[in-house]
């Protein structure tokens, strides 16, 4: 358990937990605010992730910058990260046990962000965190499940968006006549809950 995002960072820069240890370039740990009110969790970094040593790099960056500000939101007040830190070969899902290795990681920055409300971007990452491995996130998208996480004094629970990755929408940007709008109005929702629990609790 680690005081501060910088101390876990540390703690993790050379990880060797999984074989994805051998083929990566960087270790991708996150980027954003560590007092961001939204954390979005994607499945694992892209190849350009890997060669810059951030999440959300590239065209994949771009496109959520892009979905961002439409929805009014600014890219830069998110924390990003993904289910994992390495990028796996040919961009393939990432293993149970490789989720499972850099989970603890996961957690830590999860507790130490604080997030009002996480972004679950993608199917596998959707998955993981609400423990609904059959679920399909072209139709739970916009939905919102509070989800449990393990924490220093027990179980606590965040609110988790279900949305659609950026690189699905890159691959099929009018799928169902209006996926691409339909996102970006999970980021405005994103974006008034936020607003409402600053408001409320008047911490952030």
């Amino acid at each position: 358990m680690y005081m501060t995002l910088g101390g876990l960072k540390k703690a993790w820069r050379a990880c060797e937990r999984c074989k994805l240890c051998a083929t990566r370039r960087k270790v991708v740990f996150a980027c954003g605010p560590g007092d961001a009110n939204i954390m979005i969790i994607g499945h694992a970094p892209s190849e350009d992730d890997d060669k810059k040593g951030a999440p959300f790099q590239g065209s994949n960056g771009g496109m959520l910058e892009w979905v961002c500000k439409q929805a009014g939101l600014n890219p830069e007040s998110l924390f990003m990260t993904n289910l994992l830190m390495c990028f796996p070969p040919e961009n393939r899902d990432p293993a149970k046990a490789e989720i499972l290795e850099c989970q603890p990681r996961l957690l830590d920055q999860i507790r130490l962000v604080d997030p009002y409300l996480i972004i679950a971007s993608g199917r596998v990452a959707a998955q993981t965190l609400t423990k609904q491995r059959t679920m399909s996130v072209m139709k739970r998208r916009g939905e919102i499940v509070d989800c449990e996480f393990d924490g220093p004094f027990g179980p606590y629970t965040v609110p988790v968006l279900i949305t659609i990755h950026p690189a699905m929408l890159l691959r099929n940007p009018d799928m169902d006549g209006g996926i691409l709008s339909a996102t970006v109005e999970d980021f405005r929702m994103a974006k008034r809950i936020s607003e409402r629990l600053t408001k409320a609790w008047e911490i952030k």
